[in-house]
C-alpha cells in the first residue's frame, strides 16, 4: 500500500481495482462530513495529483444530503404491473380475513396467488392442487373434496371456469376478499335472523282454547233440551 497526505486526510492505493460506483461512494462519504472550502481544497489537491489539471475544468455538482432509496412498488415478473397489495404471506391472509367456510377459503387462496404472491407463486388461475397446497399452508382444514371446492365457490358466483378443473377468481369474489372479509357481526347476524320456531305451548293453548268452546257449546246444546 502506498499513502499520501491529502489535504489533511490519509488516502491509500489500493492494489484492486475499484468500481467507478465504489469509488463515488468513498469520495462522496469522505467529502459529506466537509465544508464547502475543505472540500474544493480536497478535490483540487486530488486533482493535480492525478495531473488532471484545474478543478476549475470540471463540471461541479454542489453535494445534497444524502436521501434514502425510493420506495419499491412490487410488481409481478409476467405483467410489470404493480401488485394490488403488498407482499402478504397465506397463513397472515387468513389469519387477518378469517374465512368462515371452505368457500371463502377458495377465494383467499385465488385472490393470494394473483395478487400477493411472489413471482414463483403467481398464478391467474388454481385447480385442486393449489386448495391443497395452500389451505395446509394456510393453517385451514382441508376439505373433503377439493374438486367439489372449487365448484361451490363458482356457484356461488365468486369463480369463473378458464378450462377443465381449473378457476379464476372473477370481480365478485375480489371484492369479496378485498372487502367483504372479515364478515362482521351485522353480516353473520342477517343469516340467522330467522322467525324463531312455534314451541310446543303456543299448540298447547290453541287446543285449550277449542276445547273449552266445544265444552261451551255442549252445555248451551244440553240447557235447551
Amino acid at each position: 500500500m502506498i499513502h499520501q497526505e491529502l489535504g489533511g486526510l490519509q488516502v491509500s492505493e489500493k492494489a484492486e481495482k475499484m468500481s467507478v460506483i465504489e469509488a463515488v461512494a468513498t469520495v462522496y462519504g469522505a467529502l459529506e462530513r466537509l465544508t464547502e472550502d475543505e472540500r474544493q481544497r480536497v478535490l483540487r489537491s486530488a486533482m493535480a495529483l492525478l495531473g488532471a489539471g484545474d478543478l476549475s475544468t470540471v463540471q461541479q455538482v454542489p453535494l445534497q444530503k444524502r436521501a434514502g432509496p425510493p420506495p419499491v412498488t412490487p410488481v409481478h415478473a409476467g405483467t410489470g404491473l404493480p401488485t394490488a397489495t403488498p407482499r402478504v404471506d397465506i397463513r397472515t391472509l387468513r389469519e387477518t380475513k378469517d374465512p368462515r367456510s371452505a368457500v371463502d377459503m377458495a377465494v383467499l387462496t385465488a385472490y393470494y396467488l394473483a395478487n400477493a404472491a411472489d413471482e414463483r407463486e403467481h398464478k391467474d388461475a388454481i385447480d385442486k392442487a393449489d386448495i391443497i397446497k395452500y389451505f395446509k399452508q394456510a393453517g385451514y382444514p382441508l376439505p373433503k373434496s377439493s374438486p367439489m371446492t372449487l365448484v361451490h365457490t363458482r356457484n356461488a358466483g365468486y369463480f369463473d371456469s378458464v378450462g377443465e378443473g381449473t378457476y379464476r377468481l372473477n370481480p365478485v369474489g375480489y371484492n369479496l376478499a378485498v372487502h367483504g372479509l372479515p364478515r362482521t357481526a351485522a353480516k353473520k347476524g342477517q343469516k340467522s335472523a330467522r322467525k324463531p320456531p312455534r314451541t310446543g305451548k303456543k299448540k298447547s293453548a290453541t287446543k285449550a282454547v277449542k276445547a273449552a268452546r266445544q265444552t261451551g257449546k255442549a252445555a248451551k246444546t244440553s240447557k235447551k233440551k
